[in-house]
């Protein structure tokens, strides 16, 4: 309600394939709710204080969090590991995490999109250099990116960009 702290805040949530429903607060601590109880996955006091924007799963199982300027989290069996822009990541503002149906992870953020490629993250479409504020796929192969500039629609194979915004008859050019 009106009377919490924004410290109390969930941004993101997310069920898994387990049926784990996944929730993390910069205040609460980020957590599971699994066969009627609340799980903490660890008491890093270091994650007090980090947003999360996105979570997100891949086909092994392992849940990925996207946060607001502490870059990507992947928690595996119990075990939580950081990658950031030290660690090669492009940036550390992650505002949304997909995977395609071969696993191929795209990360949108507060510059654009990336792709993990041979191990390295290279930006992916061409000439986004917006927020990518949430990614989904269309049954062409075409990735639609909503963002702080209007939407983008990305061909997967020839990484050919569309860029839509008001001229094109949206309401607005901030999608999130």
């Amino acid at each position: 309600g009106l009377d919490q702290d924004i410290k109390n805040l969930y941004r993101a949530i997310y069920i898994d394939s387990e049926e784990k429903i996944w929730l993390a607060s910069p205040d609460k601590g980020w957590m599971y709710f699994h066969n009627n109880k609340f799980h903490n996955i660890t008491d890093d006091p270091e994650l007090k204080n980090i947003e999360v924007r996105y979570i997100s799963e891949n086909k092994a199982g392992k849940i990925f969090f996207g946060t607001l300027g502490n870059g990507l989290y992947i928690y595996q069996k119990g075990k939580l590991t950081n990658i950031n822009n030290q660690k090669g990541l492009p940036s550390n503002w992650i505002y949304s995490i997909y995977f395609d149906a071969n696993d191929q992870m795209f990360l949108g953020t507060a510059n654009g999109l990336y792709t993990q490629i041979d191990g390295e993250y290279k930006s992916f479409g061409q000439n986004i250099g917006s927020t990518i504020n949430s990614i989904t796929e269309d049954n062409f192969g075409n990735l639609w990116l909503a963002s702080t500039t209007g939407l983008y629609r990305v061909n997967k194979k020839t990484q050919k960009t569309e860029h839509l915004t008001t001229t094109f008859g949206l309401h607005h050019d901030f999608i999130n």
